[in-house]
């Protein structure tokens, strides 16, 4: 900590330790282009090392948007913290936001005829943890009359978001019912089960995988935790 202190006397966040190893993930954007720019202006120009540069650049692309994403996520949904401290100790911080979908509440038993069709604002949060259902509130603006005339266009709706319920996943159960658009999710402690639908079958075969990723982790870490208990 000291010798931290030594290289950055005058305390500017911008050369703290921190902003040093944000530095590479803030200019991942740059790398795939760069890597074109080295093929584009490189001696070689075709041959093994020529590919090899490619295929690093197409790999940093993906990584690329992937934190994006990752960012965009994080950016979005961190207003829902704003009011409630607690959420970060049950359902996890921000940062720990894989993924992400629009759902639908089915609450029909005619199952296997459900289309979903209009966006409800409800959206399936998949964390470490578990998976929050979250519902999206749309709050306009108050302007005065006279700013109204002024701009000639009201301020678009501010968004923000609410805790329903939240699924931990110690005690989640997934089922994949006979439907394109509709999945299950069980708490089995609290014997709470909410069907959902997603308007796009490939957002409900995203989130399910997400879903069922996780369980699969907690599984495992809970079968290698028993077995380091069962050796001591």
């Amino acid at each position: 900590e000291k010798y931290l202190e030594q290289c950055n006397p005058s305390g500017d966040p911008s050369h703290s330790l921190d902003a040093g190893l944000m530095m590479p993930i803030q200019r991942i954007s740059d790398y795939p282009a760069m890597c074109r720019e080295i093929q584009i202006r490189g001696h070689v120009r075709s041959g093994v090392l020529h590919e090899k540069i490619g295929r690093s650049g197409a790999m940093l692309e993906g990584v690329a948007k992937a934190v994006e994403e990752k960012l965009k996520m994080q950016k979005e949904f961190s207003c829902l913290y704003k009011n409630n401290r607690k959420l970060e100790v049950l359902i996890g911080p921000i940062e720990e936001l894989l993924h992400y979908g629009s759902v639908v509440e089915v609450k029909t038993r005619d199952i296997e005829n459900f289309v979903p069709e209009s966006d409800s604002g409800l959206l399936l949060l998949v964390y470490k943890k578990g998976a929050a259902l979250v519902q999206r509130i749309k709050i306009k603006k108050k302007h005065s009359f006279n700013k109204l005339l002024a701009e000639k266009t009201a301020a678009p709706p501010k968004e923000e978001y609410t805790l329903k319920k939240f699924y931990p996943v110690s005690c989640m159960q997934l089922r994949d019912l006979p439907h394109n658009h509709v999945f299950e999710i069980t708490d089995t402690v609290a014997q709470q089960r909410v069907v959902l639908a997603s308007r796009l079958i490939e957002e409900k075969a995203e989130l399910i995988k997400n879903v069922a990723d996780i369980i699969m982790d907690y599984d495992k870490f809970l079968s290698s935790s028993l077995q380091i208990k069962d050796s001591v």
